[in-house]
């Protein structure tokens, strides 16, 4: 029990630790200190935000494998849309990138729709047409929102899934609960960031949220992990 402590103080600090790196590349993201380079930038964050899933991921799985009782089995169906919700958050984290440094979040400032349209007209207007992903701000824009509705939507059916089950582990339940909450918190941000044209508050109140969401998702993984070892172990 002393060493689980242990283990579990020594992965919260560390976790705590990428959450300050995540926050002081915010910052300095803010101040101009970070030069204007996408792939720069993108390689910083997910610098910061791939050490911080496997963590979580292995602080999960021995956290488990410790505490749970022996009903606990891996949910295929949930390690899905994880692993669906990991691909579309690391795409999202991406194309935060170009909305950032362009400045996309300037181009239109309503929300939920763009001053009243859902597909605004300047959508693909560069030729050739893949060129607007990259250099069209209102298609970065556009797509950053498109990414946020569709993590949205997948936290929102795990969360749903995880209450339809008939054996619900609690740790489970509180994680999938998190991953909601602070999933919410980002999309929320999210929207008020662009009503209010892009204020430092918010965008880091915005990337910090996605931190957690990564943190999130990879303590769930890590429980279903746990559940896959113990099945190879009784197999």
């Amino acid at each position: 029990m002393k060493d689980l402590i242990r283990d579990r103080k020594t992965h919260f600090a560390v976790l705590l630790l990428f959450g300050l790196m995540q926050l002081l590349l915010g910052l300095a993201r803010q101040l101009g200190v970070i030069p204007e380079s996408p792939s720069l930038l993108a390689l910083l964050y997910f610098g910061v935000m791939i050490p911080t899933l496997l963590i979580a991921v292995h602080a999960s799985a021995t956290s488990t494998r410790s505490t749970r009782g022996p009903t606990h089995r891996r949910n295929p169906f949930q390690i899905t849309l994880l692993m669906i919700l990991l691909l579309l958050t690391g795409t999202q984290i991406y194309w935060g990138v170009f909305t950032s440094l362009l400045d996309a979040g300037h181009v239109y400032n309503t929300f939920p729709s763009m001053y009243g349209q859902w597909i605004p007209p300047e959508l693909w207007v560069i030729d050739p047409l893949h060129r607007n992903f990259f250099e069209n701000l209102v298609t970065i824009q556009w797509m950053h929102r498109l990414f946020a509705l569709l993590i949205l939507l997948t936290v929102l059916m795990l969360w749903v899934h995880t209450f339809l089950m008939k054996q619900r582990p609690l740790i489970i339940v509180h994680l999938v609960v998190f991953l909601l909450t602070v999933t919410l918190l980002s999309y929320t941000a999210g929207a008020f960031t662009l009503i209010y044209h892009v204020p430092a508050f918010l965008t880091l109140l915005h990337q910090i949220s996605a931190q957690l969401m990564i943190t999130g998702i990879g303590l769930l993984l890590g429980v279903h992990f746990s559940g896959w070892i113990e099945e190879q172990a009784q197999s």
